[in-house]
């Protein structure tokens, strides 16, 4: 294994009085993670990207008693599963299944003359959901909790096998924060749809499992394309919304 350097390089003595500063903070919970700086230049463990992949490698490397670092390239950690996957899709299906149970209750003599769905309250249950992951599971103050040490914001590529070079956008440019070193670099980086090319898909206005819950009003018709547990979970549950659903 290459050997860890004794002292930091060049480019990270700058950010050195910041780094000083944040982990002042860090340790009276008071922390920015959007501008915060590495507290160490040297890591047992750096995991590169905070979805559920990422925080679960963290927080148990942590555990083990490694000097753990967890950046995250977005403003928020938690990733796909909290804010555009498990916890949304799984809030919505709650959501769909409630409707499609009071339309079924006559069967246990329950009578429900009309069923109707608020969607901005649907959207608002969503939110709640998801606000509570955060906030509990997911959020740097509950992670660094755990012995993680969180920097969001912020992006890193590998410099050379042990070496991370960091950047963070600052008013849209790219600006080196420091270099660091790690014994393990764990990928957390997750994945995203693949828009497929169809002719004239550029022309409507499309959505994505990541894009959909950003649409205020329930669809009048939907078309879902891609029949895997995404896109069947979805077509159910806006069908039971009350959607006219295809499903290719």
């Amino acid at each position: 294994m290459m050997p860890l350097r004794s002292a930091p390089p060049a480019s990270c003595a700058e950010s050195a009085a910041a780094a000083s500063t944040a982990a002042a903070a860090a340790a009276t919970g008071a922390a920015n993670p959007a501008t915060a700086m590495p507290q160490h230049k040297e890591y047992d463990v750096i995991v590169i990207g905070a979805g559920s992949g990422g925080i679960t490698a963290s927080v148990s490397s942590a555990r083990w008693g490694a000097r753990t670092l967890l950046i995250e390239a977005r403003a928020m950690t938690g990733g796909d599963c909290t804010w555009t996957g498990c916890v949304p899709s799984k809030a919505l299906i709650r959501a769909a299944r409630a409707a499609k149970d009071a339309r079924s209750s006559g069967k246990l003599g329950i009578g429900v003359t009309e069923v109707t769905v608020d969607y901005v309250q649907v959207r608002k249950h969503i939110a709640d959901a998801q606000k509570h992951i955060y906030e509990n599971d997911d959020s740097p103050e509950v992670l660094r909790r755990q012995g993680v040490e969180v920097l969001t914001n912020t992006k890193a590529e590998f410099e050379s096998k042990y070496t991370l070079l960091l950047t963070r956008t600052v008013d849209g440019v790219d600006k080196l924060l420091c270099h660091l070193h790690a014994k393990r670099v764990v990928l957390c980086t997750g994945a995203k749809p693949r828009v497929p090319s169809i002719a004239g898909i550029d022309a409507v206005p499309y959505r994505t499992a990541e894009t959909i819950w950003k649409v205020e009003e329930l669809p009048k018709s939907l078309l879902v394309l891609g029949a895997g547990p995404i896109g069947c979970e979805l077509a159910q549950a806006y069908a039971r919304l009350g959607s006219k659903v295809t499903l290719v």
